[in-house]
């Protein structure tokens, strides 16, 4: 029984929120992002949290890659085998590119793309036992996402992916604001 799904969205009746919200209770939310500057200056980061609002695990990654599709494929390709590795099996992912949100949703499209092997191994992940919903959301929803893909690109070259059990303290005050935010958004009606 294949269990993934990807949700669609529409800008009319159903637009990418603007701020981060927290997931359906039972569900876990992954942002993901990439950092491209060149091909010796890139990275890619993500997090997982809760509906509860709370950090389960974040990661930064140097990358060496062709351009900023392949970070940010390479970002979502990690937080989905994250969180696959740790047995969450309810997952929204939130990517802020709706280009991407299109290929992951019609992935045959590309088989001859110079990303296949991206899209294939994100494919495969998105076919496991799981549910997954493929969101879009404004970069001002991604903003944790973003920070921990600048500090990937900031890492030694070579190095291995850092995981953060705990939101980075470069990005303690945009964590504290979108929990804040959150609460009102759960307060509001």
């Amino acid at each position: 029984m294949k269990m993934s799904q990807v949700e669609a969205t529409s800008s009319r009746s159903n637009p990418s929120p603007r701020t981060w919200a927290p997931p359906p209770v039972g569900f876990y939310k992954i942002n993901t992002d990439g950092s491209w500057i060149d091909i010796n200056n890139d990275g890619a980061g993500g997090v997982l949290r809760c509906h509860k609002r709370k950090w389960q695990i974040g990661f930064s990654m140097r990358l060496n890659t062709v351009g900023p599709v392949s970070a940010v494929l390479l970002a979502i390709r990690e937080g989905l085998s994250t969180a696959w590795e740790r047995q969450i099996r309810f997952v929204q992912l939130e990517i802020d590119a709706k280009a991407l949100k299109y290929m992951l949703e019609n992935p045959t499209r590309y088989m001859d793309d110079k990303l296949a092997a991206i899209i294939g191994d994100i494919s495969k992940l998105l076919a496991k036992e799981w549910v997954v919903n493929i969101l879009h959301v404004k970069r001002t929803g991604n903003k944790i996402a973003h920070g921990l893909a600048n500090l990937g690109r900031r890492l030694p070259e070579d190095s291995d992916t850092v995981y953060h059990f705990y939101s980075p303290s470069s990005l303690t005050e945009v964590y504290m604001k979108e929990l804040t935010t959150s609460m009102d958004m759960l307060n509001v009606g």
